[in-house]
């Protein structure tokens, strides 16, 4: 026997729930636990990226000819590949160079993005939120693409150690710059609808996750409903116009 969905799944169904953090606030452990617990699609940024900078498109183009033809080198395969450290220390020893390896891939990111989420939207039609994830969600301008956004916070201690595990030949100078050129993690937290704490153990955060994404479900209903009581509204109004315009100049 079908079973109908609730007001709140269908308010949902579609709805784009934006995903950030600071390097090392563990966002990627969220998404762990969104696919696994939840099974919301979700469009990692980080990874269409790699997409859009792929040897001949046309960012790799651009990126060659801002920063030289030998940001692109061979692999043991052959093959032409991005050197992702050496755009990394380019970009992160130069405000300049960051801002314009951003204005590169940002907008092509963006487009690829919203894509994405059409197809999933109106052509796989999922019934489910869609989560992005997203490093620079409110930077980039994509947190106006969300329905509601979501920032993972943990200590500044934590942050150094994830990164200290994950990257062992970076400096604590290299975190700390890295962790700088994003926007502060307070400013996220202020800008997010939901905030998630990952200071704990591994069930703490399913926890937390857990909380925050039925807050972020009745959220998105309550606004769709909202929207639907000015909608109404509006056409009362209208309505009541016609009639007394009707009313007042009757037709002879």
């Amino acid at each position: 026997m079908p079973r109908f969905r609730t007001q709140e799944e269908y308010d949902n169904a579609g709805a784009v729930y934006g995903l950030t953090g600071c390097i090392g606030t563990g966002k990627s452990e969220v998404v762990k636990v969104i696919r696994a617990d939840w099974g919301y699609p979700v469009l990692d940024a980080d990874v269409i990226a790699r997409e859009v900078v792929a040897p001949g498109t046309v960012a790799s183009l651009l990126l060659r000819l801002v920063f030289g033809r030998n940001l692109y080198r061979r692999n043991e395969q052959g093959n032409l590949e991005l050197d992702r450290k050496r755009l990394s220390e380019i970009a992160f020893g130069n405000p300049r160079a960051l801002n314009l390896l951003n204005w590169i891939t940002h907008p092509l990111v963006c487009a690829r993005i919203l894509w994405r989420v059409f197809l999933l939207r109106y052509v796989a039609g999922v019934r489910t939120p869609i989560v992005l994830d997203v490093p620079l969600l409110y930077e980039s301008g994509l947190s106006r693409l969300c329905n509601v956004t979501m920032v993972v916070y943990a200590s500044r201690s934590q942050q150094f150690e994830r990164l200290r595990r994950r990257h062992p030949d970076w400096t604590d100078a290299d975190i700390q710059q890295r962790i700088q050129a994003q926007m502060a993690l307070e400013q996220k937290m202020l800008r997010a609808d939901e905030r998630i704490d990952n200071r704990g153990t591994p069930e703490e955060l399913r926890e937390e996750v857990a909380r925050a994404l039925e807050r972020l479900r009745l959220q998105v209903s309550l606004k769709a409903r909202s929207r639907q009581k000015r909608l109404a509204l509006a056409l009362g109004v209208v309505f009541a116009i016609i009639l007394v315009v009707a009313i007042l100049n009757p037709i002879r």
